[in-house]
């Protein structure tokens, strides 16, 4: 369960385009439906609901004024990190010794990312392994930039016939529904559409 948020300041993991959308359709709000499964991340997929929305209002300027400065006071702690994480990642590309203190280090796969944030896979995945150590920086908004060094590289095992063939399967599912979610989104679109919320009630019944 999560706190108040606002369209545009979802907070980990719903804050994904495509799953904030579902959570502000109809289907979410007005009649209490779960969203439809969401990837937000290889391997990672989300369903959410909402229990309680309130329309968006005007609230007084000294019951926002904290939150206003809390809110500017984090954004340049931001953009002050986002700065010096991209200074020291040229430095340490270009083989400059810089004061970094790594943490301890793990074996990660795209199955198993051993606890690194879901936007930094397929950054370190695409770090060349012909170049080690290499060297990845990842912005993750809003909470700060990160570094990874990628020290090794690992060839995958192969993959057996029964797991190909759930990996296959897993996508078809997540194809279909994507292309009925568009369907009905193209449907939607086009169409007016009115909800008899009485008679829905009472069928529900």
């Amino acid at each position: 369960m999560t706190d108040w948020f606002a369209r545009g300041a979802a907070p980990q993991p719903l804050n994904n385009a495509k799953l904030v959308a579902s959570l502000f359709g109809d289907d979410a709000l007005r009649n209490k439906r779960n969203t439809e499964a969401v990837e937000i991340a290889p391997g990672r997929v989300v369903v959410a609901r909402v229990l309680e929305h309130k329309p968006a209002a005007l609230r007084p300027l000294e019951e926002v004024r904290a939150g206003i400065l809390k809110r500017l006071t984090d954004e340049e702690a931001l953009k002050l990190a986002r700065a010096a994480g991209v200074e020291r990642l040229k430095k340490l590309q270009a083989g400059e010794a810089t004061a970094t203190t790594w943490g301890l280090a793990r074996s990660v796969s795209r199955e198993n990312p051993a606890g690194i944030d879901p936007r930094a896979v397929q950054p370190v995945f695409r770090a060349d392994p012909a170049k080690l150590p290499a060297y990845v920086g990842v912005d993750l908004q809003p909470t700060g930039y990160a570094l990874y060094r990628v020290s090794k590289v690992t060839e995958a095992k192969a993959v057996d016939d029964a797991k190909l063939r759930a990996i296959d399967a897993g996508l078809a599912r997540q194809e279909a529904r994507d292309g009925y979610q568009a369907f009905i989104d193209g449907l939607r679109s086009r169409a007016k559409i009115s909800v008899n919320e009485a008679k829905l009630k009472k069928s529900e019944r």
